[in-house]
C-alpha cells in the first residue's frame, strides 16, 4: 500500500531536481546555444586594430552582460587590462556620467546595445585624461573609460571555441610563387587542372585582395596552423606578408591559407626545382659540347679555304697548265676532305718541288 505513494514521491522529487538544473544552466553564459568564450590576444593594439583583430580571427570585441560573464572575461585576461567592445556615443569631455551614454558595439543576438550589467570602477567614467569614449576591463574585473590610442590587450567574445591558439608561429609563414591546384585522375595520380576548371580560391587566384595570393602556414608534421590575414606583419624571409599563422589544437581542422601544399602543388623534385638545378650545374656542361663543336667546325672551314687559296695563288703564278690527279694514298692530303681534292704529281707537270711542295687543285667533286 505504500509502494505507490513512494514512487510518485520519488518521481516529483527527480522532476523538481530536473526543474532547478534547467533553471541554473539557463542562468549560465551561453546557455540558450553556444557557449560563450573570452579569449585575450597576446597583442597590445590601440582599439581600432584591437577591434579588427577579433573580427579577423572570427570573433567580436568584448561585449558583457552579467556577473559571470565579467567573471570569465577578467579571467582571460590575466595579469593585463583589456580593451572592452564598449564605447561613448554623444556627448563631450565635459558630459557629466551620468548623462554619458554608452553602448556596446558589437553585441550578441539577444543582446542589446545599451547595457544592462555595467560594472564601471569607482567614479567612472570620469574623462580623467580628456574625452575618454571607449572602455577597458582590469585586473580585478572593473570597467574604466579609456582614450583610444593607448595600446592594450584585445578581449574577444567567441560563440563556442576558436580551433586555434593565438600563439603567432612566424616561423611557418611561408609564400608559394608557383602554386597550382592538384588533382586526382582516374588513376589516383596527382596531375594540373585545365586553367578553366580551377578552384578560384587555390593559390589567391579571385581572392578578395592582391597580397593573400599564394601565402599559408606551413605544417610541421602532423601539426597544422590557422592562417589569419591580418595588418601585422608576418616575416617570410626578405619579405613582409600581413597575415598571422596560429597553432591549430589538437583534433581541430584549420585553414592554412590559399597557399595551402595540401590543395596547390609546391615547386619541387620533378618540377621546378628540378629546372633549376639542371640549368645551374648540367647548362655550363651543354654550353661547353656546343661551343666545342662549333669552334672546331669553324676551324674546320678556315682550313678548307686557306689551302684552295694557296692552290690557287700558285698555279696562277705558275701559269702552268696542270692536269688534276687522283690521290693514291691518304697520307697526300691529309688535311683536306678527299671528295674535293685532288692531288698534282708536281714533277710530270714541270714543277720543280723543293719550290712548291704538294700542289693542290681544288674541284667540285662532280667535275672532271
Amino acid at each position: 500500500r505504500l509502494t505507490r505513494p513512494r514512487a510518485a514521491s520519488t518521481r516529483t522529487t527527480t522532476m523538481r531536481a530536473t526543474a532547478v538544473v534547467a533553471l541554473l544552466l539557463h542562468a549560465l553564459p551561453g546557455s540558450h546555444g553556444a557557449a560563450t568564450t573570452f579569449v585575450r590576444v597576446p597583442e597590445d593594439l590601440a582599439y581600432a586594430e584591437a577591434e579588427a583583430r577579433c573580427t579577423q580571427i572570427g570573433a567580436a570585441i568584448a561585449s558583457i552582460h552579467s556577473a559571470a560573464e565579467n567573471e570569465l572575461a577578467r579571467t582571460a585576461c590575466g595579469n593585463s587590462a583589456c580593451w572592452l567592445g564598449l564605447a561613448e556615443t554623444g556627448g563631450d569631455a565635459g558630459t557629466a556620467a551620468a548623462n554619458q551614454t554608452w553602448l556596446w558595439q558589437d553585441p550578441p543576438a539577444g543582446q542589446t546595445a545599451l547595457p544592462a550589467y555595467t560594472n564601471w570602477a569607482a567614479g567612472a567614467p570620469d574623462n580623467a585624461g580628456g574625452d575618454q569614449r571607449n572602455a577597458i576591463i582590469d585586473t580585478a574585473g572593473e570597467w574604466h573609460d579609456s582614450l583610444s590610442s593607448p595600446s592594450h590587450a584585445p578581449l574577444c567574445r567567441v560563440a563556442g571555441e576558436l580551433n586555434f591558439t593565438l600563439d603567432h608561429a612566424p616561423q611557418q609563414c611561408q609564400v608559394n610563387t608557383k602554386c597550382r591546384q592538384k588533382k586526382r585522375t582516374s588513376k589516383g595520380k596527382t596531375g594540373n587542372v585545365p586553367r578553366k576548371d580551377r578552384d578560384p580560391t587555390c593559390c589567391g587566384r579571385g581572392a578578395e585582395t592582391s597580397n593573400i595570393k599564394h601565402r599559408s602556414c606551413a605544417p610541421v608534421g602532423d601539426a597544422t596552423y590557422q592562417f589569419v590575414q591580418t595588418g601585422m606583419a608576418c616575416d617570410v624571409g626578405e619579405s613582409v606578408e600581413e597575415y598571422k599563422c596560429y597553432p591549430c589544437k589538437p583534433g581541430k581542422t584549420c585553414d592554412m591559407g590559399p597557399g595551402d601544399e595540401g590543395r596547390c602543388k609546391w615547386p619541387g623534385p620533378g618540377h621546378g626545382t628540378f629546372v633549376g638545378v639542371f640549368l645551374v650545374f648540367l647548362g655550363p656542361i651543354i654550353f661547353c659540347i656546343f661551343a666545342g663543336v662549333g669552334w672546331y667546325v669553324h676551324k674546320r672551314k678556315n682550313a678548307d679555304e686557306t689551302y684552295a687559296a694557296a692552290a690557287r695563288r700558285v698555279l696562277c703564278r705558275r701559269g702552268t697548265k696542270v692536269r688534276a690527279v687522283a690521290p693514291t694514298t691518304s697520307e697526300e692530303a691529309p688535311a683536306l676532305p678527299a671528295s674535293t681534292v685532288s692531288v698534282v704529281d708536281a714533277p710530270a707537270a714541270g714543277i720543280a718541288p723543293n719550290e712548291l711542295g704538294t700542289v693542290v687543285s681544288v674541284k667540285p667533286a662532280n667535275q672532271r
